[in-house]
């Protein structure tokens, strides 16, 4: 296609570069293609939606089961049968587990009903306080707005929690309910995932397998390690934090300690919730000055969690970066709430073992193969084949003068 001319105002012609049409082809099976993988991944995200609760379940009965893997491998390593060895250690934890409900669960259950019947003087208490300190900052208003606000909305926050409280009991049923339903899933991932391995491995590739089975070994390793170092964190955590309380003479100690050994769920994050709780409860039930000597503890608590609790047991089994554990965290609160929170760390471990083991290989292997293409070219005296340049638009002729008549001379 030649170039076009255009003639000026002044009668003078340009030459403008041809227009070039870009023709896009589809084919049919592409547009197929395209849709069925489109309609799978809303199928699959509308039930991951609507059975979110299911998913979560589910997950949590596989990382209890990874998690006392270990044991049942070696009584079963002693001929002991093993659905008998997993029947053997849920006997093992509802032993210890009611041991524990012995020994805490009627004084839990008297300080929750005391603390229950205190919440509406702790609500006074807090509003004269507001006030009192709203009364010191007259001279910003801004201060006085935000205790204006606080003030008008600490009296609603606890007065919904009497609510929460009553309907404890049905979310007790509602919990035990669960418990029941991943101790038998995980009994069935026990007992069942060694027949189903070799099925799943048998539908890869052959030169895929191994990585599908180092895979496997690294998933049940930092599943197994998570679950073990949450539960050392609890227990330490929980009980160094109402021994502390009780020792200062703080209310509740007993159901402050739970609190803090349940929040070790959530890593890093976990103690300064329950630290902000007991301090809470410490300046509302006693006095300010006792609310200082809490936040000491917490910051204790604090350094002996991050410096020794966290990297010896959590960073060695899960082999996480700090870093990446806290992003986890608030993205997982952020998306799943609290249940998002608590999961978010061994659910990371899992992405970084697909990201470790599939795709950095991967894209290992594409650069490899591009520089042996181009150490290939250089060997033969050739060089690579570049891709062509874009097509440049042709530039405009300068125009000529007219010529002028020639005049024929007198004779």
């Amino acid at each position: 296609m030649g170039d076009k001319t255009a003639r000026s105002p002044d009668g003078q012609t340009t030459a403008q570069p041809a227009r070039r049409h870009l023709t896009i082809a589809i084919e049919p099976h592409t547009l197929w293609l395209a849709t069925a993988i489109a309609l799978g991944v809303l199928a699959i995200a509308f039930v991951f939606a609507r059975a979110l609760g299911v998913f979560i379940v589910i997950f949590i009965a596989i990382i209890l089961a990874e998690g006392i893997r270990p044991l049942v491998d070696r009584m079963q390593a002693r001929r002991v049968p093993r659905p008998l060895a997993v029947l053997l250690i849920y006997l093992a934890i509802f032993v210890v587990l009611g041991f524990l409900a012995y020994a805490l669960v009627q004084p839990l259950i008297s300080q929750l009903a005391a603390f229950a019947n205190a919440l509406p003087d702790y609500a006074t208490e807090a509003q004269q306080l507001l006030l009192r300190i709203q009364q010191l900052a007259r001279g910003n208003a801004q201060i006085q707005q935000a205790i204006s606000l606080l003030t008008s909305q600490i009296g609603s926050i606890l007065s919904n929690t009497l609510p929460v409280i009553l309907h404890l009991p049905f979310a007790i049923g509602d919990l035990v309910f669960n418990a029941l339903l991943i101790l038998l899933i995980a009994f069935l991932w026990l007992t069942s995932i060694g027949r189903l391995r070799p099925f799943v491995l048998g539908l890869l590739p052959a030169d895929t397998r191994p990585t599908a089975q180092a895979m496997i070994d690294d998933s049940s390793r930092k599943l197994g390690g998570y679950l073990r170092g949450v539960l050392v964190n609890m227990v330490v955590i929980g009980t160094l934090s109402g021994l502390g309380l009780w020792a200062l003479g703080v209310p509740y100690p007993a159901l402050l300690g739970v609190l803090a050994g349940l929040t070790e769920l959530i890593p890093f994050l976990g103690p300064w919730i329950s630290g902000a709780v007991a301090v809470v409860v410490a300046a509302l039930a006693v006095d300010p000055l006792k609310a200082g000597e809490v936040i000491v503890l917490f910051m204790v608590l604090q350094q002996v969690e991050g410096n020794t609790l966290v990297p010896i047991v959590m960073n060695r089994t899960v082999e996480l970066n700090p870093l990446l554990i806290v992003v986890a965290v608030l993205i997982g609160g952020a998306l799943f709430g609290i249940a998002g929170s608590v999961l978010s760390v061994p659910l990371a471990a899992l992405i970084e073992i697909v990201v470790v083991r599939v795709l950095a290989p991967a894209v290992r292997h594409a650069s490899a193969r591009a520089e042996e293409r181009r150490a290939a070219h250089e060997d033969a005296g050739e060089t690579p084949p570049e891709p062509p340049a874009p097509p440049q638009p042709a530039e405009p002729t300068e125009p000529t003068e007219p010529t002028k008549p020639r005049v024929p001379a007198p004779t």
